[in-house]
């Protein structure tokens, strides 16, 4: 009991343990949370609107996060996104933690709108943090702001998350904006070469690089390194027809493992089928 109070305590105090109002991404260990532009899975789009989504493409994902390989630290998640015309809408619900000891809920949703090699989006976020069943719920809100552009094979995005500073107590800290920078070069045929810096007042930038390489038109493999705190990731997934398995993990040089499994189904969200993976 003690211990599962104090990673409670941990990461209401220290909030970066938790990526605060961050959605967990199916991918994002294994691809150092960096970002593949032109070919998002919908847990990357409920962060980030504004990346490449064919009109027309829907996709729900489901999975499970295990942090530092403590069953205590376990994280399920679901999203949905899908994309009409100019317009592309993401929602996820996740929960971290265990129920009755410590668990943070968090809902969040994202509308974007993409005007040929443009696009803009926005966030809205929801968070409820339960100690116990005797200490009551704490709850915040956040806002986040993104853009992005397309030049043949180049992509980069900017996204402005928590800007609003919020709080989950009045005698809490306030959750610092975060500022994030995406780059993705697609290579000639199988390859993507990914990047991100990460900005926050009173922390240490942190700075990653990722490379996504099909294997065939059903197979992809990846694999990232991220600093501050230095951690190395890889990942697989595995395609049959409109169904997706996702397999990420990380290593973290003192903390260990951290693995994600998701699986996921839709259409028009295939690596095969996006321009370039043919």
């Amino acid at each position: 009991m003690k211990r599962l109070l104090t990673y409670g305590f941990f990461l209401l105090l220290f909030p970066a343990a938790s990526q605060a109002t961050e959605f967990i991404a199916s991918r994002g260990e294994g691809l150092a949370r960096t970002v593949t532009l032109s070919y998002p899975t919908a847990s990357t789009l409920v962060n980030l609107p504004v990346a490449d989504l064919s009109s027309g493409s829907w996709s729900i994902e489901t999975g499970y996060n295990r942090l530092f390989e403590l069953s205590d630290l376990d994280q399920v998640f679901v999203a949905a996104a899908g994309r009409w015309r100019k317009v592309s809408v993401a929602f996820g619900l996740s929960q971290f933690g265990t129920s009755g000891l410590y668990t943070e809920k968090l809902m969040k949703g994202s509308l974007g709108i993409h005007l040929r090699q443009f696009a803009f989006g926005m966030t809205a976020s929801g968070e409820l943090v339960e100690i116990g069943n005797n200490y009551g719920t704490l709850r915040a809100a956040g806002l986040g702001l993104s853009a992005a552009y397309h030049w043949q094979r180049l992509r980069v995005a900017l996204m402005a998350d928590d800007l609003n500073s919020p709080s989950l107590h009045e005698n809490s800290l306030d959750t610092k904006p975060r500022w994030n920078g995406y780059v993705e070069f697609r290579g000639e045929q199988s390859f993507l070469l990914t990047g991100r810096v990460l900005l926050q007042r009173d922390q240490t930038a942190q700075f990653a690089f990722a490379q996504w390489l099909n294997l065939s038109s059903h197979a992809a493999f990846y694999w990232g390194i991220q600093t501050s705190p230095l951690r190395y990731g890889a990942g697989i997934e595995l395609e049959f027809r409109k169904m997706r398995f996702t397999y990420a993990t990380s290593v973290h040089p003192t903390l260990g493992f951290t693995h994600t499994v998701a699986l996921s189904v839709g259409v028009g969200m295939h690596h095969q089928q996006r321009a370039g993976f043919e």
